[in-house]
């Protein structure tokens, strides 16, 4: 679910050449170059380092054929994005070389794109640390320690969701299939038993924003007077 795997290997130019020369590299420190680059634009993980407007700033060229073409064209490149491949190629496209796929190896859906399973890491790691801080704090009667942890980590979420990370609407006082977020931290899952057992239970739930893998176009030729509609 973790792992995505770009191709072809890339020409970045060879500061060791005294002649401008360029050397064809793996691709995997362009491509975390530009997830990064990705990350600071848009505050968050949640845009796919891929695609004609966001190109790689030092590559000079992508592996090519002896012929000079490039090595996959458009409808190879679809190809081994989809199952059970789920390669990203590396393409030249409006001047630019671009990383053209955003898609993981995972064949659970859920975590098919790369973005979603960064914003998970993102989620989980940041949400691990905050609430480690809580760690031996007392358990009152009176739930305080219950709103202070759902009040920490809601505080995070919705500047998450203000970013344009997560998917869905704000929560409210009631829990809707809408939400982009919600967290749970009170009796409903910290029972008698589980509080005698000195543990105190978050359950954080996520909707990840998903990025269009495609963008489809129906074009229609109509006959004169089509635009005026009907009478």
């Amino acid at each position: 679910d973790n792992v995505a795997y770009y191709w072809p290997p890339i020409y970045v130019t060879n500061e060791t050449s005294e002649t401008g020369g360029v050397i064809l590299i793996p691709n995997e420190g362009a491509v975390a170059g530009l997830h990064a680059r990705m990350d600071g634009l848009f505050r968050g993980p949640h845009k796919s380092a891929a695609g004609v407007n966001y190109g790689f700033q030092k590559v000079v060229d992508v592996e090519r054929q002896s012929s000079g073409q490039e090595i996959i064209d458009d409808s190879g490149s679809d190809t081994l994005a989809d199952a059970p491949n789920f390669i990203n190629t590396i393409r030249f496209k409006q001047n630019a070389i671009v990383a053209w796929g955003l898609r993981t190896q995972s064949t659970n859906e859920t975590f098919r794109q790369v973005p979603v399973v960064r914003v998970v890491h993102l989620v989980y790691h940041s949400c691990y640390n905050e609430i480690e801080k809580f760690t031996f704090e007392p358990i009152d009667s009176a739930g305080n320690l219950f709103a202070r942890v759902e009040s920490t980590l809601k505080g995070f979420l919705k500047r998450l969701h203000k970013d344009g990370v997560l998917y869905g609407n704000e929560p409210g006082a009631e829990p809707k299939d809408t939400d982009a977020y919600q967290v749970v931290c009170n009796r409903s899952n910290n029972t008698p038993e589980t509080i005698g057992a000195g543990e105190l239970r978050v359950d954080v739930f996520i909707v990840p924003t998903p990025n269009a893998e495609q963008v489809r176009m129906n074009l229609a030729v109509a006959p004169p007077g089509f635009a005026r509609g009907p009478k």
